[in-house]
């Protein structure tokens, strides 16, 4: 027996043999038909490379779409919006749950879902940090206190590739009541000016905002500053950037010149906008200097001096 190997080439994982051309009798072989065999196993070997490049460009194919990450894990729940507070707002660019009410005490109830979970593939792991000590590996109802929370939402597609989206989610009320106090309507530049400002009650995730409009920035506080729940009264001093001849102030609907006002604005999620309240005018002058000119440097006891 003779066995003559032509060529040989790789499929996928396996090899192939191109030829083995098999005589029991190698006298009997002639010349013109293992050209003719040899000729038909080149072009075997050339359609079998083809082929084996066509498998090998699926498997690169199916392999990069494996390994593509899963889509942006999204989150919404089924609470029928505007009804019992629940709603959902893009704030800072960040989607945000909300069940605002009148009462700290109404907590909220969340039902979540993920209207993209029946597009994942089987063996797709879950994994939500609520944002208020607690975590889940399924998609399911949360129930939260009063107060700003950061959720976290991760999904693992079962070749590992993972993406987290970051949520928030607010239970509470609109923004307190606020005023602002002032120590006087005149000030000595550059001499401090003392002002307060009163919230009626601190509500979770409220941020406090103070704008004076002699162009300084703003001062910038939150709720954690302050015991939650009930008011509270903070003092401040600020320094002027300069007098206030020539600026105009506007305290509600009131105009006022030469003057500078002081502005409290408080937002939280239920509220964007807030509550504004405004104390002014404050009048700020430079202080006078004393002096005058004598007519001349010697005068007679008894003498009118004039200057």
């Amino acid at each position: 027996m003779k066995i003559k190997l032509l060529n040989s080439f790789f499929v996928g994982c396996s090899l192939i043999l191109g030829l083995a051309i098999f005589s029991l009798n190698p006298k009997e072989e002639s010349s013109t038909q293992e050209s003719e065999l040899i000729t038909e196993a080149k072009l075997d070997n050339l359609n079998n490379f083809k082929l084996g490049k066509s498998v090998e460009s699926f498997f690169k194919s199916f392999t990069n779409q494996a390994l593509n990450p899963p889509p942006t894990p999204e989150l919404d729940i089924y609470n029928i919006l505007g009804s019992g507070g629940y709603n959902v707002e893009i704030q800072d660019g960040i989607k945000t749950f909300l069940r605002c009410s009148s009462d700290l005490n109404n907590n909220g109830n969340f039902e979540f879902f993920d209207p993209n979970i029946a597009t994942y593939p089987t063996g797709t792991i879950y994994f939500i940090d609520w944002g208020d000590g607690t975590a889940s590996t399924q998609v399911e109802d949360h129930t939260y206190t009063a107060g700003l929370y950061k959720l976290f939402y991760t999904i693992t597609f079962p070749d590992g590739t993972s993406d987290t989206s970051e949520f928030r989610v607010f239970v509470g009320t609109g923004p307190p009541t606020i005023t602002v106090n002032l120590s006087g309507e005149t000030n000595c530049f550059p001499n401090q000016y003392n002002f307060s400002v009163t919230s009626s009650n601190n509500q979770p995730g409220t941020i406090y905002t103070i704008t004076i409009s002699d162009g300084s920035a703003p001062i910038v506080f939150d709720s954690s500053a302050n015991p939650i729940g009930p008011g509270f009264t903070n003092n401040f001093t600020h320094t002027f950037t300069g007098i206030s001849c020539g600026k105009t102030s506007e305290v509600g609907s009131d105009t006022y010149t030469d003057s500078f006002a002081i502005t409290v604005n408080a937002t939280n999620p239920c509220d964007t906008l807030g509550f504004s309240a405004a104390a002014g005018p404050i009048r700020v002058s430079q202080p006078g200097e004393a002096d005058f000119v004598l007519p001349a440097d010697i005068a007679c006891v008894d003498s009118l001096v004039n200057f």
